[in-house]
């Protein structure tokens, strides 16, 4: 495909003659492969997990996403999606293949790449000459082109002249997907311009508000992770300034609600912590890519000090409050309300319940836990 003129591409993508492979069928990559399919192309998704690959294959969808059922139904019945574990043989089989496989935190908290090379070496060794490759997972800076690019090149096909390479991040968010997916532009930085204009008139084809190419992948991908951290800074602030209204027994909120009145001014809330896949992990994206983060990046490693530190306040808060009860925390029954990291979502990844409860628990207290959305 990637050898093709720019007119060959537009036919075979109007003709939905483009194979598309997606690895990682979680919560983002199965529905990105169904609204392929939705649009018409043949879509092989690839997973490690075999219980992931029978559930697609056979219709069943194990977490709640609007629109997600009604997709993989109709995909599956018009012969547009399949799902497998043999990844050799799905790459060999596309023409355009995308990964979304998770990249976290290891216990040093440095990325953990593993998974993203396990999955480019396996690309790698069924690249062939014409091939497009592209990466929606987070990425530290310079991810594409220094770590995947060389392990593609691996194949002894040189990319921007045998096959084409780019960074496209996700921008989507559990229970809003397809919603997103019509919603906001498609940032796209491939290594040349042809591999930007090969995935531009791809994901046209699914993103209706249109495409934004960027200079680069570095940009693309460096896009992601201040978009995530500007929040965690901004939460941060939230927080810092809670803390200082609780000394003065102010109520934040009051003072909240009146600036965010103001035109051009968006004060965020504060919290008993930050929960999720992204905004607590990306900081440490760019954190441990830097010589020297206390002189290059101090805020940003303040800031994630700060946010980490609420679970720890927000027990001593309970623990105000018992005393004016003239009661400890040992021994006491006490019920955190809320487990998701986020309202309206049944996830609890990094959510800052845990981290409370555990910090009771180690100081005697009896402990439940109640939401909703779990119940």
């Amino acid at each position: 495909m990637f050898t093709l003129s720019r007119e060959e591409i537009r036919r075979k993508i109007e003709k939905r003659e483009v194979r598309i492979c997606v690895f990682g069928l979680g919560k983002m990559g199965l529905p990105l492969a169904c609204a392929f399919a939705d649009a018409g192309f043949n879509v092989i998704g690839v997973d490690v997990n075999p219980e992931v690959v029978k559930n697609v294959n056979s219709g069943i969808t194990w977490f709640e996403e609007p629109e997600l059922d009604e997709k993989l139904s109709k995909a599956l019945q018009n012969k547009k999606l399949r799902a497998t574990l043999d990844s050799d043989q799905a790459v060999r089989e596309s023409d355009f293949i995308i990964c979304l496989v998770p990249l976290g935190l290891d216990e040093n908290k440095k990325p953990d790449y593993s998974n993203i090379i396990r999955t480019t070496e396996i690309i790698s060794r069924n690249l062939r000459k014409g091939h497009v490759v592209g990466y929606e997972t987070t990425l530290p800076i310079g991810t594409t082109e220094n770590i995947i690019k060389p392990l593609l090149e691996k194949s002894g096909l040189k990319a921007g002249k045998d096959f084409g390479l780019f960074y496209s991040p996700e921008r989507l968010m559990s229970g809003y997907v397809f919603q997103r997916l019509r919603e906001l532009t498609k940032i796209i930085g491939g290594i040349d311009e042809k591999s930007s204009f090969i995935a531009g008139e791809i994901y046209k084809t699914i993103c209706p508000a249109g495409i934004d190419i960027v200079s680069n992948p570095r940009t693309a991908e460096m896009f992601k992770l201040v978009s995530g951290i500007w929040r965690d800074v901004n939460i941060a602030f939230a927080n810092e300034m809670a803390k200082i209204a609780d000394q003065y027994n102010v109520d934040i909120t009051e003072i909240i609600e009146r600036i965010n009145k103001s035109p051009r001014r968006l004060m965020l809330e504060p919290g008993a912590g930050v929960g999720g896949h992204c905004i607590p992990v990306y900081p440490y994206f760019l954190i441990t890519s830097v010589d020297n983060p206390d002189e290059e990046v101090p805020l940003i490693k303040v800031a994630r000090r700060i946010n980490e530190s609420m679970p720890e306040y927000t027990v001593k808060l309970a623990e105000q409050e018992l005393k004016k009860k003239g009661k400890m925390v040992k021994g006491s029954q006490i019920v955190v309300l809320g487990l998701a990291y986020r309202p309206h979502v049944k996830e609890w990844a990094n959510s800052p319940t845990l981290d409370i409860v555990k910090i009771l628990k180690d100081k005697g207290a009896e402990v439940y836990v109640f939401d909703p959305i779990f119940t």
